[in-house]
């Protein structure tokens, strides 16, 4: 798993015209860059990239402003439903390229793709722009092109080459279009998760062949998992402001591999659900309210950045305490099955010499009574640790003592105030440590949303093994009339809970 640390600090702000469909005009240019994905000085590992660059005019010579963030994303485009976009495409790089959009509506001749269409003469001039050419592209984005009254001020979409799409993706062509409502101002981030194989770019042999002038390549590493193109916890430039409203982030899944992006706001959420799954080619426009003051992580399976935000608010909550330790069980994953299911044995449960049957060793949350940890609360017959619920303005005073071999913690998802703050502090093997987890109401249900929200915890010393060894349980969390006084739900049955996971 990459890991990246975004510090939130800069503000992009974005403002969509008003009423009154308009055209709007875009000098992008593909041109060839040099990157280093660290983006760190004295970094030798280069490679050529292709890139959608946005220019003042036709004459191309004037680049216009970027985010610092924003890497190797083009231009940010921008438009409300019945405008017409009408985008100036220069190919300034080596290779034919296009510019072709998702969710727009477009004519034949703007399309940006090349295939077999039936199609001939003025209809194919847009399907690739030869090195030095030129092309206009006219999007007329349609009413049914914008968001609902129900969505967010703007949906997330994308445009890229399509002349052959897994190598134009590879090189780097690709930026975001948002289709709009009239009218509104639009705090955004654009976060690009991708993932590159420079060995299906078109620039692998050039960029080997251009190191003796200059870009060096590895020989080993091909593919780079990315935000907008950085590594490594070297994103720079995103901060957010506290106190300025509500903040949207523009999510692009990119990639030509079947990966799945699972991202997570520690801290935060986004409209109440703390995590997003992106596969390739997917857009999601997420809104988060920032509501307290520090670095958090921002979390995936292929980078992890950092988000800093404010406490807003105090209030008396109802206190809960929760006496948790890790603790080393020997588990069957298949204790009812027989030597005869052979059906069930071969596909599913492959022998293995490093463990007797099914049996495994595996680390779980196991509750006590009090802090000498010597009377076990209930007892389990699943690997899930205990049930923990709460509603909005309660706290949890948990006290976890760690009974394993190894470090571990304790640490819940989707709740803004934790401390101690600092996720990934581990309890080392025989000691004892305590969390105070308060439950504040942008972390619970909103008006349309159930009763209750059903979340994580886990330990984060080392999230894939720790999961992968067993350390896990379910959290919820519930409007104000959803619990009685002594912790009872009202009018809610839960029976069984389930978490699948793949490990």
């Amino acid at each position: 798993m990459e890991t990246a640390f975004i510090f939130l600090a800069a503000l992009f702000s974005l403002r969509v015209a008003p009423v009154g469909a308009v055209v709007r005009h875009y000098y992008v240019a593909a041109v060839e860059i040099g990157w280093d994905y660290t983006h760190l000085e004295n970094t030798v590992q280069k490679y050529i990239k292709a890139v959608y660059r946005e220019y003042t005019d036709g004459t191309y010579t004037v680049p216009k402003p970027r985010p610092p963030w924003s890497g190797l994303l083009g231009p940010v485009i921008v438009a409300q439903a019945g405008d017409t976009v009408v985008v100036h495409f220069k190919n300034l790089a080596s290779q034919p390229f296009s510019i072709s959009p998702v969710g727009a509506t477009y004519w034949k001749q703007s399309e940006g793709a090349g295939y077999e269409d039936s199609t001939a003469g003025l209809e194919k001039e847009d399907d690739v722009v030869s090195p030095g050419g030129y092309y206009e592209y006219v999007w007329d984005i349609s009413i049914r092109d914008g968001p609902t009254q129900s969505d967010p001020d703007c949906l997330t979409y994308s445009y890229s080459s399509r002349v052959d799409t897994v190598r134009d993706m590879n090189s780097g062509l690709i930026g975001a279009l948002l289709i709009c409502k009239p009218s509104q101002w639009n705090k955004s981030f654009v976060l690009m998760f991708a993932v590159f194989d420079e060995s299906r770019s078109w620039y692998g042999e050039v960029g080997e062949r251009r190191s003796r002038e200059g870009f060096r390549k590895s020989d080993t590493r091909k593919e780079y998992h990315t935000i907008n193109g950085y590594i490594n916890s070297t994103l720079p430039g995103l901060t957010l402001c506290h106190g300025r409203g509500n903040v949207f982030w523009h999510l692009i899944g990119v990639g030509t591999a079947p990966d799945i992006h699972s991202i997570q706001f520690h801290d935060h959420t986004l409209q109440v659900r703390v995590t997003v799954d992106i596969a390739p080619m997917t857009y999601i426009t997420a809104e988060m309210k920032p509501t307290s003051v520090g670095h958090f992580p921002i979390t995936c399976n292929i980078v992890k950045p950092k988000v800093q935000v404010r406490s807003s608010r105090r209030q008396s909550p109802k206190t809960w305490r929760y006496f948790i330790a890790a603790q080393e069980i020997i588990w069957d994953y298949a204790s009812d099955l027989k030597p005869s299911d052979s059906e069930l044995q071969s596909p599913y449960l492959p022998e293995a010499p490093h463990h007797l049957d099914y049996k495994y060793k595996k680390v779980v949350y196991v509750e006590y009574s009090d802090e000498s940890f010597t009377k076990r609360v209930g007892s389990s017959t699943t690997l899930l640790g205990p049930f923990l619920k709460g509603k909005i303005n309660d706290q949890f005073h948990i006290t976890f003592k760690n009974l394993a071999s190894r470090p571990f913690n304790i640490y819940p998802n989707g709740l803004t105030k934790v401390y101690p703050l600092e996720k990934n502090t581990n309890v080392p093997p025989n000691s004892t440590f305590g969390y105070i987890w308060k439950f504040t109401a942008e972390d619970g249900p909103l008006d349309g949303d159930p009763q209750c929200l059903m979340q994580l915890y886990q330990s984060t010393v080392s999230p894939e093994r720790d999961l992968a060894s067993g350390l896990v349980g379910t959290l919820l969390i519930c409007k104000y009339d959803a619990m009685d006084l002594s912790g009872r739900l009202v009018s809610i049955t839960i029976k069984t809970q389930h978490i699948f996971l793949c490990l």
